[in-house]
């Protein structure tokens, strides 16, 4: 039985974006800000540049759908005053010489309610939240970055890299996913079961073009179609920023389960938390000698041009890409799309949520007899709200609801 719930309702999980970004009354690019709810960052940009014809709308974030969101997005040239719809308003608020990009984003500010408590479930978060504060946490990619393999059937970059091309290409557009809305599965099956046939799988996606899933997929299909037997050509056709989500997710899976292995190496007490890529590996407290080594420590993500802080970081990594049948030179893409490939960058192993504190609790009006408790901190860019909603979880020793269930997205 679920006992903690969050995102029970949108405003259950609120998020503004903090960016560094000079707005004045010139510039090139109008900035604007986005509130929204029941919208993911990509559908909604998707749909306001084929409604509104703003088509270089760019952003510093992706915000899930299942939230209330602030966040900042700029246009080239001048746009509307303001847009509003039923979920969603763009309020333009000043020009700048910048476009907004994840270069400009500080961090994240959290507003976020835990649901259906008991005072005992309460009595047991308090106190780790005070060794949050002290001991930080796992910076952990969370399941939010993992929407790609939520079929169940593995990594599309790992059928990349072995060079799979068939399989990588069924991945990306043959195999439905439980959270697949009942027309994407239908898409998805259709094309599996005539997988092959391309001239009919693209006359069937012509007959449904509203559908986004369907535009996605078109390219690669018109592509097959002029040249059925070039699968790697084909791949190239994924537009860009879906690709690099793509790779990033994989290249981020194997960043966690380095970070678990070092942690797993220290000696901790140590409780595991199943997710959709694998387990987390969380720490009840840090000894200040240990805690003070991972304050300091990055990690580099894999990649063949990966610096390497120690001997000891360099062979934890080299035993997860054993594992995956890989050696680091081996992280090299058999497709060339300019700008796509295993980046080389460095991310901190703990995170400290700043600012962390208990705003409320009260009666939840939707479980009677339950509480309901209000937190709010903030984030750095690239961290993770819901890692810590995790880590409270396994405090109560109960199972976590996110509902609705999470999204595929890419945040």
């Amino acid at each position: 039985m679920y006992k903690v719930k969050i995102k029970v309702i949108p405003e259950d999980f609120r998020v503004i974006e903090k960016i560094n970004l000079s707005i004045k009354p010139q510039g090139r690019y109008s900035i604007y800000r986005l509130v929204k709810r029941n919208w993911s960052t990509l559908d909604l940009v998707d749909y306001l540049k084929r409604k509104y014809h703003l088509t270089t709308i760019r952003y510093a974030g992706l915000k899930d759908r299942y939230a209330y969101s602030v966040q900042y997005v700029s246009i080239i040239g001048n746009g509307p005053a303001e847009i509003k719809e039923e979920n969603f308003s763009l309020h333009f608020i000043g020009k700048s010489d910048h476009p907004v990009t994840r270069d400009y984003l500080v961090g994240n500010s959290f507003h976020i309610t835990l649901r259906d408590l008991t005072q005992d479930a309460i009595a047991q978060i308090k106190p780790v939240l005070e060794l949050t504060k002290r001991d930080g946490l796992p910076n952990y990619y969370d399941e939010q970055r993992f929407g790609s393999i939520r079929h169940g059937k593995g990594f599309f970059t790992q059928k990349l890299l072995a060079k799979h091309f068939n399989g990588a290409l069924k991945l990306y557009i043959a195999t439905p996913a439980a959270i697949d809305d009942q027309k994407t599965r239908a898409v998805k099956n259709f094309l599996a079961l005539h997988w092959g046939d391309w001239e009919r799988l693209r006359q069937y996606t012509t007959l449904i073009q509203s559908q986004k899933t369907v535009r996605q997929f078109r390219p690669v299909l018109n592509y097959l179609t002029k040249h059925p037997n070039d699968l790697k050509g084909a791949l190239c056709q994924i537009n860009r920023p879906m690709l690099e989500l793509l790779i990033v997710a994989y290249q981020s899976f194997l960043w966690n389960e380095i970070l678990a292995e070092l942690l797993n190496s220290l000696k901790l007490k140590l409780y595991r938390y199943p997710y959709l890529a694998g387990n987390f590996l969380f720490y009840h407290e840090l000894p200040e000698a240990i805690r003070s080594y991972l304050a300091k420590l990055s990690i580099p993500a894999p990649s063949p041009k990966a610096i390497f802080p120690s001997e000891k970081i360099e062979q934890i990594t080299n035993e997860i890409l054993w594992r995956e049948g890989l050696v680091l030179r081996d992280l090299k893409l058999p497709i060339r799309i300019r700008g796509v490939f295993f980046k080389p960058f460095d991310r901190k192993a703990l995170v400290f949520p700043e600012r962390l504190k208990i705003k409320d609790i009260t009666e939840d009006e939707r479980y009677p007899g339950r509480l309901k408790l209000e937190l709010s901190f903030f984030l750095p860019k690239g961290s993770y709200a819901t890692i810590l909603v995790k880590r409270l979880q396994l405090a109560t020793g109960e199972k976590l609801k996110i509902y609705p269930p999470d999204e595929i997205n890419n945040d």
